[in-house]
């Protein structure tokens, strides 16, 4: 970035924009809240000596650290899968027959109480995922 001629501290511009991505886009994987991710960028531009820009700024960096955490995630879990299971995939994000909740919808929001029902439902949940066929060992390669 820039360097300030009085404070010598460095403003935000395109790289240092970029390289404060690349320092966030990391934490973004264990870290969702996006108040808390905005903390942090913050305290490491303290850190680094970087002028604080703009809230609206501060929030672009969050958005885009998830972006790039998000996209990397997806690559790594669907960036070679067969067109058959893209399409079982996809198909999660249709109704289930005659409900109006989707399949991915329908796994999200499982029974929370112990009742003797609400176990029958988490083992239908169970069966469907793996009925979908997904290679679990593609979930180790996702960075930490």
């Amino acid at each position: 970035g820039a360097v300030h001629p009085i404070t010598e501290e460095i403003r935000v511009d395109r790289s240092a924009f970029h390289d404060m991505t690349g320092f966030a886009m990391p934490i973004a994987h264990h870290v969702t809240q996006p108040s808390r991710m905005a903390a942090i960028l913050i305290d490491e531009m303290r850190r680094r000596s970087i002028l604080l820009p703009s809230v609206t700024v501060i929030e672009a960096l969050v958005r885009r650290a998830r972006q790039q955490a998000d996209h990397l995630v997806h690559d790594v879990l669907a960036g070679d899968l067969p067109p058959e299971t893209r399409c079982r995939l996809d198909k999660m994000l249709e109704r289930r027959g005659d409900r109006s909740a989707s399949s991915l919808s329908w796994l999200r929001n499982p029974p929370l109480s112990p009742a003797a029902r609400n176990i029958l439902r988490l083992l239908e949940r169970l069966e469907y995922v793996r009925s979908l066929n997904l290679d679990s060992a593609r979930a180790t390669v996702i960075p930490p």
